[in-house]
């Protein structure tokens, strides 16, 4: 006899619709429950939503003037202003958005304690919030590329697949240290320095290009570095010689292997969430 959790997986109409309808469901509350944090974090603010593009531009105009002005560290390279404004956006949505689920948990734990619900909306709608803040710096990014004489062409659309890639990384990531947040508060420390620690082994500040080549194998194999190098060489041009890329470096085949990574990834994600769940709402 089939459990209702063993029909939930059937291969069937019924099956399906179900899991149709169990997904639309997460994702409507993880909608409501971004729409509400989003209304925290401007609606009592003057500068409202342009907080997002200041917070990752002032980061961005400190590290350019020190590393670009100063030390000329982009010397060579096409546009080092692009360039290194590319690598400070997305970096800071990965970095932000795995920082605000990893206590999303925590913070909703009256939700948790009270209503039944897909848990799993709750570091979503976080990464949600920091998907909203990433599309008005994206506008603002592609806006600065044309006032550089950047065009967009058909190679551009390969940045909707890179997105999802990020997003879909940034949510495997997300989950696990919701999960592991909820048990281990300490996470939150080690995280912080952890994320100092991948700023500077990612090629944000520095050309991927002036590293030995062994280190560029170590640094693309991470989805967040080839994530970056990929977005560089599509708004500023494919030239192998200033932005490798992870077929670059590793062959025709070399995307499988951060692909194969989020894979992993994902798969641990959703097993360690799923098993720490139950215990989400006494523990938070």
């Amino acid at each position: 006899m089939r459990t209702p959790s063993t029909r939930l997986w059937t291969l069937c109409p019924a099956g399906a619709s179900v899991l149709s309808e169990a997904l639309r469901r997460e994702l409507r509350l993880a909608w409501v429950l971004a729409q509400s944090q989003l209304a925290i974090d401007f609606g009592s603010s003057r500068l409202g939503y342009a907080w997002t593009v200041v917070r990752p531009f002032a980061t961005f105009a400190i590290l350019y003037t020190v590393f670009g002005r100063f030390l000329h560290i982009g010397g060579g390279l096409r546009d080092y202003t692009l360039y290194m404004l590319i690598g400070v956006i997305v970096w800071a949505f990965f970095s932000e958005s795995t920082r605000a689920a990893m206590i999303s948990l925590v913070a909703q734990r009256a939700l948790l304690r009270h209503i039944p619900f897909p848990v799993r909306a709750v570091p979503l709608s976080a990464l949600a919030v920091t998907t909203v803040t990433f599309a008005i710096e994206l506008l603002v990014l592609f806006g600065f590329a044309g006032w550089r004489g950047i065009s967009p062409g058909p190679d551009w659309l390969w940045l909707v697949l890179l997105l999802l890639e990020l997003f879909a990384f940034s949510f495997a990531v997300s989950l696990l240290l919701a999960a592991t947040y909820v048990r281990l508060r300490d996470i939150g420390e080690i995280w912080a320095v952890a994320l100092q620690a991948f700023f500077y082994l990612t090629p944000i500040i520095y050309p991927l290009s002036r590293i030995p080549f062994w280190a560029q194998k170590l640094e693309l194999v991470s989805p967040v570095a080839q994530a970056i190098e990929d977005f560089r060489s599509i708004i500023l041009g494919r030239d192998s010689s200033q932005i490798p890329t992870v077929t670059d470096v590793f062959g025709p085949a070399g995307r499988l292997i951060p692909l194969a990574i989020l894979a992993l990834l994902l798969l641990a994600a959703f097993v360690v969430f799923r098993r720490e769940s139950p215990l989400f709402a006494e523990r938070a």
